[in-house]
């Protein structure tokens, strides 16, 4: 069969009414299949956990560490791997449906190339299980099992990924039997060696992960087989080209990263349970009944999940055909079906109850609770059931993204906040973690509801048949003067990532010199760790975030020339900023030489003064070497170069950890030993940058010469930007001192120190990823402010803020889960980890807050508007949050925690005020004024 890609003149016919018992014929024929597929792909896990529950001794732990490797893989590995090829659901299904089977070529090669991608952070997440598991608060001993039981596993993954991509294209054929059939087979494969390793070698437990990845292993070489057997794959276009390749991975990560964050944000839910279940009372025996229930509903959820696909591949092809009223129909089929399917579904679990958990082990107490607990599971399985079909049909139509925004808000804001409730402050126990994530279920199923009935089919279908009308190849760009979202959001992600990485190992030498001397064997650890920490603190705000701010000038300066083709101008501002920054050094100079004074005159104990002098001291070295890598960082930036900087401060943290570690342990300089090779790391990044010039003579393009005419006529517009930059910086990154210089004059001030001084560090460091997201903004809307292009301007803005929101999810949700974790990383003191584990719940808002405010002034830098976000800052700080950081720390006798609460009303403060002030922006008269500024 030969089938020809869309012409031009291609002329749709009238659409027939549609059947519903055609319909639903077609769907249980492909639903079946699919059903039994995935039963044989998910079984895997479930087979483990029946080979280990047979052994002798120590069976419950086996039985745990098997499933909490399933379940980790599930998450980490299989729902990855599984989501991220539902975008060939999407482009294959609709691609059919329009006759263009010669797209699917281009499509499995971006879809290989993307996985390749996305199986590096699978593979580290897997390797490191163990430690993520004891992280999360596991039993040290089932973390050990888990790690060693996943990382075996880890092999089979690659080989999955291909077998699902493949699979992917054949039921887009309506082709379902034959990969049934495979996982039989391997299946089968698993089953015997999994047998035979567990009772008869010396491998044992371990031997059913090796049988299982073995089986994995076997599934892309059966599809080979069919190939040869059926060669459909004669129809698609292949170019054998990897720039083609790497031009349709946006494509496949644009249906695929939804579809595998949908998919995480759901499995990851029920794993949430288990883990919750893993800090209850006799954990043993909860995580033995969640592991089951969580096997037993995922098999019979299958059922769903194949009727999901089923519509997918429907609905797929019809909107690819702009047949909407057919695909409308098949939307009301599916859901009919799976509403019976609930109903027998629930009626046979309820009437199995005693028996299923005898399947999975023979302990009579967890087989009891198991039977009990399934009751309370069993109303939020078939809520999920209904969620399933509509994760199909938004896979069809293409609109995975606002599915998971919907999986998202229902699971992690609705249901595992109520379950945590019902859970352990109604202790509920088990049964409460069930009520509360069965609302998730329901509110996911109300607001699928709500938004399919607004849905318009026939707009949507005429949008997919219109897309598949494209070149396989190519195509024309979106004209200049209109923003393309998806074009921007790529752009700002692809300058945040270096650029957030690039700020975190700039920021990582203070941590590392706590971590350096916080593991020296001395008596006096403590105050080795305060009076490092405090020397940090100190160096940030009286010489960092100076250089740092000022070099903000060149954000300004070098983006907009950069927009307005005035590249040539660099030059003169590079001379203008080395005098500059020159300057700047002598006060710096001064304020570090006399820190001991300084700090002693700020009530700091005498001790921790006089080390933190002299630690301070022994830094100032190499502080010139790295503001001259800062201006030289920033010209980068604006031709949007950002990774050749995150290599070369890679490389400086590399000498700053090895020199220090050798200097502090191995010789006579002990504590002062982290402060010198901190101060030669720094000498090190300018030295890096000549050869990168030599090799990439970007700065040929900059007219570079020396004059002092020039550099001083230079100064004023550098300064102009650069020191509202820099008391920008200073004024909020100086109340953050402020908070740790007020722990210090409380009455256990080493202790307080102590935990402030943590938080700085932990915060400061993930304040990092905003300030990624702020730097890119900053280049972006710069570039188009000079540019002109107001629209294009905008809408950055909005996307930094919609990305920034995204990021704040995931950073606070992991403070959150390691908050026990993270403080041992600095110091080995029980007293200082619990106190900071329990004030950092308090510095979360705060966080979230000046995340937000961290773009605020990105944009605030792009249109050279520095000294209005100055004048915001030190109201927001210095008016409201210092003040209220001292009355409900001192006044109303709250200690730390007083002092974080009113620092958040500061936080918020600025967030309302920059509010107020971008929303009263004319984008259109300020790109102008920019572009005019940049005329010659």
């Amino acid at each position: 069969m030969t089938i020809n890609s869309v012409s031009p003149d291609f002329v749709l016919l009238p659409e027939e009414k549609p059947s519903f018992l055609a319909e639903a014929k077609a769907l249980l024929q492909l639903g079946g299949p699919v059903t039994f597929t995935l039963l044989m792909e998910m079984i895997p896990s479930t087979t483990n956990m029946i080979l280990v529950g047979q052994l002798d001794g120590n069976t419950k732990e086996y039985v745990d560490a098997a499933s909490l490797s399933g379940m980790y893989l599930n998450i980490t590995a299989m729902s990855v791997g599984l989501g991220m090829a539902t975008a060939m659901d999407t482009l294959c299904n609709q691609a059919y449906g329009a006759n263009n089977t010669q797209k699917f070529g281009i499509y499995l090669q971006g879809a290989l190339l993307g996985m390749a991608l996305t199986f590096v952070p699978v593979f580290f997440l897997n390797w490191f299980c163990e430690p993520i598991m004891l992280g999360l608060g596991q039993h040290p001993h089932l973390s050990a099992l888990t790690g060693d039981f996943t990382r075996i596993s880890l092999i089979g993954i690659p080989f999955l990924y291909t077998y699902e991509i493949l699979k992917k294209t054949l039921q887009a054929y309506n082709i379902v039997g034959p990969t049934a059939a495979m996982v039989v087979v391997a299946n089968a494969i698993h089953v015997g060696l999994g047998y035979y390793f567990v009772t008869s070698t010396s491998l044992g437990f371990y031997g059913a992960a090796l049988a299982r990845a073995l089986s994995t292993v076997l599934l892309p070489a059966m599809m080979v087989v069919y190939f040869w057997l059926r060669p459909v794959h004669r129809e698609w276009q292949f170019t054998r080209s990897l720039k083609v390749a790497a031009a349709q991975v946006p494509e496949f990560f644009r249906y695929g990263v939804p579809g595998m964050l949908m998919m995480i944000i759901e499995w990851g839910a029920f794993e949430v349970l288990t883990l919750l279940a893993g800090v209850m009372h006799d954990p043993v025996i909860k995580v033995g009944v969640m592991s089951i229930l969580t096997q037993v509903l995922a098999i019979s959820y299958l059922i769903y999940l194949g009727m999901s696909i089923a519509a997918t591949i429907r609905i797929g092809s019809s909107l690819g055909a702009k047949n909407h009223v057919q695909a409308k129909e098949i939307a009301k089929v599916a859901y009919t079906i799976c509403a019976c399917g609930t109903i027998v579904t629930a009626t046979a679990l309820v009437l199995a109850r005693h028996a299923l958990p005898r399947v999975f082990m023979n302990d009579s107490e967890i087989i009891e609770l198991t039977s009990s607990i399934l009751l309370f599971a069993i109303p939020g399985h078939m809520l999920d059931g209904v969620n399933a079909v509509s994760h199909g049909v938004f896979h069809g139509m293409g609109l995975q993204a606002k599915a998971t925004i919907i999986n998202g808000i229902a699971f992690y804001i609705v249901g595992i906040p109520l379950a945590a409730v019902f859970g352990f402050v109604c202790d509920w126990t088990l049964k409460g973690l069930w009520v509360g994530i069965a609302l998730g279920s329901l509110t996911c199923c109300v607001l699928y509801a709500i938004w399919l009935y607004r849905l318009d089919w026939a707009k949507l279908a005429d949008d997919i048949a219109a897309h598949e009308k494209t070149p396989l190849v190519g195509g024309l760009l979106a004209d200049g003067s209109t923003p393309n979202v998806v074009e921007e959001a790529k752009a700002l992600v692809a300058l945040a990532g270096p650029v957030m990485f690039t700020l975190f190992m700039e920021v990582l030498p203070s941590t590392t010199n706590m971590i350096l001397v916080g593991q020296m064997n001395s008596t006096d650890t403590k105050e080795f760790v305060d009076a490092a920490s405090i020397s940090g603190l100190y160096i940030n705000i009286t010489a960092i975030c100076a250089g740092l701010g000022l070099a903000t000038a060149m954000d300004t300066l070098c983006t907009q020339a950069f927009g307005a083709g005035q590249v040539k101008k660099f030059g003169a501002y590079l001379q203008g900023a080395l005098l500059g920054m020159a300057l700047m050094l002598i006060p710096v100079y001064i304020l570090n030489w006399f820190t001991e004074s300084i700090l002693l005159a700020l009530g700091q104990d005498a001790t921790i003064a006089a080390l933190a002098g002299s630690f301070t001291r022994m830094t100032m070295p190499g502080l010139p070497f790295f503001f001259v890598y800062e201006l030289l960082k920033k010209m980068l930036q604006a031709h949007n170069i950002v990774h050749p900087m995150a290599a070369m401060v890679v490389l400086g943290n590399v000498i700053h950890i090895v020199l220090g570690y050798f200097l502090v342990h191995h010789t006579a300089h002990g504590f002062y030993g982290a402060a010198i090779a901190r101060s030669v790391s720094y000498v090190s990044l300018p030295l890096m940058m000549i050869p990168y010039f030599a090799w990439y003579p970007v700065h040929k393009q900059w007219a570079l010469t020396w004059s002092w005419t020039d550099a001083k006529a230079q100064l004023p517009a550098f300064f102009r930007y650069g020191v509202p930059g820099m008391l920008m910086m200073v004024i909020e990154w100086g109340a953050f001192e402020i908070l740790t210089l007020m722990a210090g004059v409380m009455p256990d001030a080493i202790v307080d120190i102590g935990v402030m001084s943590i938080l700085s560090q932990i915060l400061t460091i993930t304040y990092l990823v905003y300030m990624g997201m702020a730097v890119a903004a900053t280049i972006r809307v710069g570039n188009m402010a000079g540019a002109n292009k107001p629209a294009h301007a905008v809408v950055i803005v909005k996307l930094t803020y919609a990305i920034c929101a995204g990021c704040m999810v995931v950073v606070v949700g992991t403070l959150v889960a390691t908050r026990h974790v993270l403080p041992a990383l600095f110091i080995s003191d029980p007293q200082v980890i619990e106190l900071t584990a329990y004030i950092l719940l308090f510095t979360l808002p705060g966080h979230i807050l000046d995340g937000m405010n961290a773009v605020s002034q990105g944009i605030f830098r792009a249109t050279g508007e520095q000294s209005m976000a100055t004048v915001v800052n030190a109201a927001a700080f210095y008016l409201v949050g210092i003040p209220l950081a001292a009355v409900f720390g001192f006044y109303l006798d709250w200690g730390v925690e007083g002092l974080w609460v009113g620092f958040t009303h500061g936080s918020l403060t600025a967030f309302v005020l920059y509010m107020i002030v971008l929303c009263r922006v004319d984008w259109p008269a300020v790109t102008q004024a920019i572009a005019l500024q940049h005329i010659e």
